[in-house]
Parts: structure tokens; sequence; C-alpha cells
């Protein structure tokens, strides 16, 4: 484990680079994770990335309750081609420093706020009939289905989309949001298992 924060303990504070970049790649990747300090830490909006698409960026912002975290400016969500109607006000950093969206690469849950949490797992069921959701409460995850669909049901489980200030997206494909529980074979975007779970759960208040 290693801390990247912006606390006092963290490598990165403790090395004093004047920045630094890193990329954690599917563990289904034959590319290995990289991790670069300094005059190595290049992101030039020209380049491409491995993807071939063009290298995106958004600003990250600094909460003064909570300094030590990296917080950014998310405004929307999408899954498949539909932009999910959450109030913009849901996704901003409160007077008090409660609120907002912050990385935390140290964990594989991802926690939404209720009203966000709510209108993506809305979606999810939705695309997903006929499938009956249903808790998971061996493992503790809310959204779970079973997995696969009958013969007679072709099912597209749909990628999500986050929407970042200054117009960078970032497409999250279905393997980062799932959870394959059971006996699995995996393939890009194709699962064969007894249970899919979603690893998003609502915020713990």
């Amino acid at each position: 484990m290693v801390g990247l924060g912006r606390g006092p303990l963290s490598l990165v504070s403790q090395l004093g680079p004047s920045r630094f970049s890193y990329c954690l790649t599917s563990f289904l990747s034959p590319e290995p994770s990289r991790l670069n300090f300094g005059v190595f830490a290049r992101l030039n909006g020209t380049n491409a990335s491995s993807s071939g698409l063009p290298v995106q960026s958004t600003p990250l912002v600094v909460n003064a309750a909570l300094p030590s975290l990296y917080f950014m400016s998310l405004k929307g969500i999408s899954l498949g081609q539909k932009r999910l109607p959450i109030d913009p006000l849901v996704f901003a950093i409160n007077d008090d420093g409660t609120g907002g969206v912050f990385i935390d690469s140290g964990t594989s849950l991802t926690w939404l706020q209720q009203d966000m949490y709510d209108a993506v797992r809305r979606e999810l069921v939705s695309v997903l009939r006929p499938l009956p959701p249903a808790n998971d409460t061996e493992i503790g995850l809310e959204t779970c289905f079973p997995w696969p669909p009958p013969p007679t049901v072709t099912m597209t489980v749909p990628d999500m989309e986050l929407h970042f200030d200054g117009g960078a997206n970032m497409l999250h494909p279905i393997l980062s949001l799932l959870f394959c529980r059971g006996s699995t074979t995996v393939s890009q975007y194709h699962v064969s298992t007894y249970d899919l779970c979603s690893i998003l759960l609502p915020q713990i208040l």
C-alpha cells in the first residue's frame, strides 16, 4: 500500500516532487500500471492514450475541511447513452466541507450520495429487466442480478460515463462496475457467473 495523498505521511509528500502521475490498468490488462514523479510525470493534451483517444484532464479541487484528499468537480453521470436526472448541486462541496467527489484508489467499492446512488440504481435495474434485482447480504452489496440471463433474453449491460468540469468524460467499462460472484468466465463484455453485483453503494452517513 502506497499513500499518494496530500498529507505529510504520503510517499508524494515525503519525496517532495513537483508533480506525479499514475495509471492503474485493469487486472485483465497485459500492460503494467505506472507511477511517475517529477519530470517523468507528463500530461500533454496533444498526446494520445493507449486507447488511441486524446488525453483528457479536469482540475483538482481543494476542500479545506479535507485537504489531503483529491476532490474533482463532477457535473453528471450517464449510463449507456442516457444522462441521468441528477441535480448538479448533489455533486458540490458544501460550505461545511461535506459533499463533493474525491478519488480513493485504495478501495474497490464506490460510495455515492443517496440521490446519486438512487438514480444510478434505478437506471441499472431498468436496463437489466427482466432480471430480478436482489440484495446479497452475504457480501454486503445491495444490487445483484442472477446471471447469465435466460437463453431467450438478449441483454447488454451499459457502460457508465462520468462527466467532469472542463469537458473531460471518463468511461467506466462494465467490469469496473460489476462484481462477478460464483464460477466465472470473463471476456471484455461478457460475464458468465451465478451472480452479477454492482460495486456501487449509498454513502454511509
